[in-house]
């Protein structure tokens, strides 16, 4: 990961876009982080223990948690923020602390959204292999990555022209569903991908709530078979 991350991006840059478009009810990329959120929510419970890996400005912990969270990302200045604006909601500390105390079997439920698209293959079978020693049995492994065949591949165009951030340098992978299989097939017993966020992305320029209305639609009529995000749901079994 380079100095991106954790030197360039503004602390708390997604935290700040995020409930701007929730306050007024309405922006693409709100609606994206809304979505994610929404679909982690799904597997949140007051009894677990849970943890957020690459969790940023401490948003979804902040908003979503029941307390019980703990978020760790590789920015100092990030996790500043965090602890700062959403202490009383979860813990937060750096990736390299974490590290040093760490431990097998401690987490019902570890989700990380928005970090395969930056690393490489390697890194990510790796990384999976090192998160599932830290879930306990029956505990769930939840990623979430852009799926960029389709119209993931005009938004990137969209968001780095028109965005405040660039990513043109910083994916690393651009994954489809088959590609994820592909990589997870031969390393992952028990998992499956799920598709979200469809064209209902285009009517969050008006409204979250309509765009929702549209999203359940189409899932509805096509299954959840389209979507510009992928959902990987692993089991440690």
């Amino acid at each position: 990961m380079n100095e991106f991350w954790t030197e360039e991006l503004e602390p708390g840059y997604y935290d700040l876009k995020f409930t701007k478009g929730l306050n007024s009810k309405r922006g693409v990329q709100s609606f994206w982080h809304l979505r994610t959120f929404k679909k982690m929510v799904e597997y949140l419970r007051p009894d677990i223990n849970h943890l957020d890996y690459a969790c940023g400005p401490g948003t979804f912990i902040g908003i979503y948690s029941f307390g019980n969270s703990l978020g760790v990302d590789i920015s100092e200045k990030q996790i500043d923020y965090a602890k700062l604006n959403y202490g009383d909601n979860g813990k937060f500390d750096t990736l390299e602390n974490f590290l040093n105390y760490e431990k097998k079997d401690s987490y019902d439920l570890i989700t990380i959204m928005g970090l395969l698209e930056f690393i490489s293959d390697e890194e990510i079978l790796r990384l999976n292999e090192q998160l599932l020693k830290m879930l306990k049995k029956g505990g769930k492994l939840v990623y979430t990555t852009p799926n960029f065949r389709g119209l993931m591949f005009f938004l990137e165009i969209a968001l780095n022209f028109f965005g405040q951030v660039n990513y043109s340098g910083e994916h690393v992978n651009k994954f489809s569903r088959k590609k994820l299989k592909n990589l997870f097939d031969n390393s992952t017993k028990s998992y499956k991908i799920k598709n979200f966020i469809n064209i209902s992305l285009f009517f969050s320029i008006f409204s979250h709530t309509v765009a929702l209305k549209v999203e359940n639609i189409v899932d509805k009529l096509f299954r959840s078979r389209f979507g510009s995000l992928m959902l990987i749901e692993i089991n440690n079994v």
